[in-house]
């Protein structure tokens, strides 16, 4: 692997990194009962998107050139086997929030299968399905017929502007999928999953494009940002309402523009602290980017036994973090897989 390349991946390592952490403070303050400032907000915004944009560029990285290759079973092994981690590690954040609530077993059950929320860890879930579908997104983005493509990541963020999406009434409780999947129904909780493919290709977009040490160095990436700092500025909408969770819920544009360009910047900022500094420098984040699901699932949980409970105070943050860096040094707390087990082998190439 060259020198550039090297600095290509820990360049997005810390990206992640950045993202997993703002994410865990977000979710400490609200833990916590506590408010930030405004500004505070507006970063912590930047956490899923960022989140999402760096899974599509490894997902383009990692797993498109054996889907050129013709190797279909190999990418979706090891991505269902990914979907099953996100997906028991979310089963036992439920089982926390439950256990600690008190909550009947009839709605843990609701919480295993979709059919509810928690207020932390909904995002394991969002990644068992994104990581699950992802096989035959790569298959469909080397196929012939890539550019259907297009409408199905710009389809429903135009559909939302014109009429409601309809959602999974007539299933029990069946609004949290439809919300979940597509942004179908009036419960708080998004981005929905096709929404956001527009993050993960926006990701895979500059895995494609991406040479030298900035995303400057692509014109077209350049002008995303260029346009979407305009929108940002020309919007009916205020920095507060950037920095609530009001765009984000009810999977609006707003938020998807303002979101695309923070996340831009994050990861800019990321390639340039990879170039720059020295790796003592950003090595904790790389311990806590590798360690993302461990960290997500369980530092979330110990969210979950203090939810409420304690006010805040900079020795308890303090705390909370150095149980987070602890966690994620324990990489045995992800379980492993083998889903060779639970599929066919094909008989020849596909």
């Amino acid at each position: 692997m060259t020198t550039i390349k090297k600095k290509r991946i820990v360049g997005f390592d810390i990206a992640r990194g950045i993202a997993i952490l703002l994410a865990m403070l977000s979710h400490t303050f609200t833990a916590l009962n506590y408010s930030p400032a405004m500004e505070v907000n507006l970063l912590v915004r930047s956490s899923t998107p960022t989140f999402i944009v760096v899974f599509g560029f490894f997902l383009y990285l990692l797993y498109y050139p054996k889907i050129v290759k013709n190797d279909f079973y190999y990418v979706k092994t090891k991505l269902w086997g990914r979907s099953l981690q996100c997906y028991l590690l979310y089963f036992f954040t439920c089982s926390i929030w439950a256990y600690v609530n008190d909550f009947s077993f009839i709605y843990f059950i609701r919480l295993t299968l979709f059919l509810s929320s928690t207020p932390f860890t909904d995002i394991l879930r969002f990644y068992a399905i994104l990581f699950f579908i992802s096989p035959y997104l790569l298959m469909l983005l080397n196929s012939q017929y890539r550019l259907f493509l297009i409408p199905i990541i710009m389809i429903p963020h135009i559909l939302i502007y014109f009429i409601p999406l309809p959602s999974l009434d007539f299933i029990p409780y069946g609004v949290y999928i439809s919300t979940l999947l597509y942004g179908g129904g009036n419960v708080i909780a998004g981005p929905s999953i096709l929404h956001s493919l527009i993050f993960v290709f926006l990701g895979v977009y500059i895995a494609k494009t991406f040479h030298g040490n900035s995303l400057f160095n692509n014109k077209y990436i350049l002008l995303i940002m260029i346009l979407s700092l305009i929108t940002i500025l020309i919007l009916p909408a205020s920095f507060k309402d950037f920095s609530s969770m009001k765009f984000r819920n009810s999977n609006a544009f707003e938020y998807f523009v303002f979101s695309a360009f923070m996340s831009l910047i994050v990861i800019e900022l990321s390639l340039f602290f990879a170039k720059n500094l020295k790796g003592l420098f950003f090595e904790p984040i790389l311990v806590v980017s590798r360690s993302s699901l461990v960290l997500f699932c369980y530092g979330n949980s110990v969210l979950y036994v203090l939810y409420k409970q304690y006010d805040i105070s900079n020795a308890l943050i303090i705390l909370i973090f150095s149980i987070f860096y602890m966690i994620c040094r324990f990489e045995f707390l992800l379980p492993k897989f083998d889903v060779n087990k639970f599929l066919l082998k094909p008989r020849g190439n596909i």
